[in-house]
């Protein structure tokens, strides 16, 4: 005998009804707009209080008493009902409180997406690891990466005597080195949706602390220097994204890079010549930029303040200039394990106090930066210059081709900057360089291409290098990724006799990603110089290692 079971049994339908009702009114939630489902909800809460009332009007009027259920069979007739029925409604009952759920909890998430999500309501943040540390709100309209890199080289070097000693033109002393190559803290991330920004710092730049003395190890310090410190408006109509601040002009798919992900220690001399200029690579202007849907294409154009400075700011009168790069994927597949990459930078702009400085040193970095060796050099007045640097990439599986060639015209070239009284003008000069290598993964991994931004990106190993001891006592490894690559540099300065140095460098290259973080590179360089009358004329050779890590 059990109590009260007629009604609770009562209770139990009315609520399974009323809760199959509202699943049958959710049904075609789809088509409803927010108003209308609300409505919707309403009503079919209303039907169920409805039907809950009726069914207690209608239950035993014994109060208190007992309703036999009989072990099987029929109940009692109008007196009860058997074990059977009574498992039915309790196993239907709860099925449909969980289907009242589901359908409340799909109404809801239909609601929202139908009235859009509103920026800023929800700033609770997760946070991830994406090969560094990722802080965001569910809708994403908010997220905060800090991260940093630490490049730690060891260099040792050799060079003709004629070279570092011949006059003039002879290069210095060219010695052995340990130093950090760059250390660097950054904070990056969106805000309300729509603005991106970058704040990253270097600091390992070096200064001369005595500019009257030439740069010495006795008056070298340290300085911390702003890269990427800018701030971006996304999605613009027509025009796409806009960037303001410290920033990397749109030029050169080696440049666009980040140095992370560099496939050799350095650079091309070509680079180190035209692109970093004594600034890192960073000014300060403003960009538009932009990519097709289908992100097969992309545009940039921006002006920017000419500048010879790591610091970040600049003074002058004009001293402006205009850069832009296109590329093309014209050829994509297996999400890019195979693809051929195409593109075309140019700058136009006025001198930084009327001078023009293109230098290159060795592709190995043997200390500080006021203290490199100039292996090549061209210094004169001019009045504005033009650079192209057309580009092409191909990534076939582990096989990575990359070449650029950097040509420049000045115009108003004048030699030598002092005495005045010797100054001539050259008219318009030209000079070039370039570069082409070839990389392969012994592994099978290929280089990832981010298609928005058209650059390598992080390698990925297909197995992480480790070695530990397991606790049946055998040893686990993995072997991470390895890649071998060679590369041909040159540069040429010497135009209408204002140039320093034509340099051809081969670079052998053996790379060891330990994981996505981490990777240690050793580097092999063979440099030829010529220069004028050929008194420091000669080679430079070098070997060096870097422990690299950026998360």
């Amino acid at each position: 005998m059990v109590h009260g079971w007629w009604k609770r049994a009562g209770c139990w339908l009315a609520l399974g009804g009323g809760l199959w009702l509202l699943a049958i009114g959710t049904v075609r939630a789809d088509d409803a707009s927010p108003e209308e489902m609300r409505q919707r909800l309403e009503r079919l809460e209303k039907q169920n209080q409805e039907l809950l009332k009726r069914l207690e009007a209608i239950e035993p009027a014994r109060q208190g008493g007992t309703v036999p259920v009989l072990e099987g069979g029929q109940a009692e007739p109008g007196t009860g009902l058997n074990k059977d029925e009574v498992k039915k409604i309790v196993g239907d009952y709860l099925k449909s409180e969980a289907s009242q759920k589901k359908a409340a909890d799909d109404a809801k998430a239909k609601a929202a997406e139908l009235e859009g999500f509103e920026v800023g309501k929800d700033l609770k943040m997760n946070a991830s690891w994406r090969n560094g540390l990722w802080l965001e709100t569910a809708d994403k309209a908010f997220k905060v990466h800090v991260g940093g890199r630490t490049q730690y080289d060891t260099v040792w070097m050799t060079a003709d005597r004629q070279v570092q000693f011949g006059t003039p033109n002879g290069t210095g002393l060219i010695d052995d080195a340990v130093n950090f190559r760059r250390a660097r803290l950054a904070v990056e991330g969106t805000f309300w949706e729509v603005m991106d920004f970058n704040c990253e710092y270097d600091f390992l730049n070096t200064l001369n602390n005595d500019p009257t003395l030439p740069a010495a190890r006795n008056n070298v310090g340290n300085t911390p220097v702003p890269t990427d410190l800018w701030i971006q408006w996304n999605r613009v109509p027509y025009l796409g994204n806009i960037r303001v601040g410290n920033q990397k002009p749109p030029i050169s798919f080696e440049h666009m890079t980040s140095s992370r992900f560099l496939d050799f220690m350095e650079r091309s001399l070509a680079f180190d010549a035209y692109v970093e200029d004594q600034d890192n690579g960073f000014t300060q202007g403003f960009q538009l930029f932009n990519w097709l849907p289908n992100e097969r294409a992309t545009w940039a154009v921006g002006a920017f303040k000419t500048t010879r400075s790591i610091l970040g700011w600049n003074v002058g009168d004009g001293e402006w200039g205009v850069c832009g790069r296109v590329t093309a994927l014209p050829y994509y597949s297996n999400d890019g394990r195979c693809l051929v990459h195409l593109g075309l930078g140019a700058r136009y702009r006025d001198p930084d106090e009327e001078t023009t400085r293109f230098r290159s040193r060795p592709l190995l970095r043997n200390g500080p930066a006021v203290l490199h060796n100039i292996i090549a050099q061209a210094q004169f007045l001019s009045a504005n210059e033009t650079l192209l640097v057309p580009e092409f990439v191909a990534v076939m599986g582990p096989w990575t081709v990359s070449a650029e060639w950097y040509a420049s015209w000045v115009q108003g070239s004048t030699f030598p900057i002092t005495p005045v009284s010797a100054q001539v003008n050259r008219g318009t000069t030209f000079t070039q360089g370039g570069y082409v290598d070839v990389l392969y993964f012994l592994t099978g991994e290929h280089r990832i291409y981010d298609k928005k931004y058209p650059r390598f990106d992080r390698v990925v190993p297909n197995e992480n290098a480790f070695l530990v001891r397991g606790k049946d006592g055998h040893w686990a490894r993995g072997s991470g990724a390895w890649q071998v690559g060679a590369r041909y540099s040159y540069l040429d300065l010497e135009n209408k006799g204002i140039g320093v140095g034509v340099i051809h460098d081969v670079t052998l290259g053996l790379n060891w990603f330990l994981n996505p973080n981490s990777k240690v590179q050793w580097n092999y360089i063979y440099e030829h110089r010529d220069v004028p009358n050929n008194t420091a004329s000669g080679s430079i050779q070098g070997v060096g290692m870097r422990f690299a890590f950026d998360f």
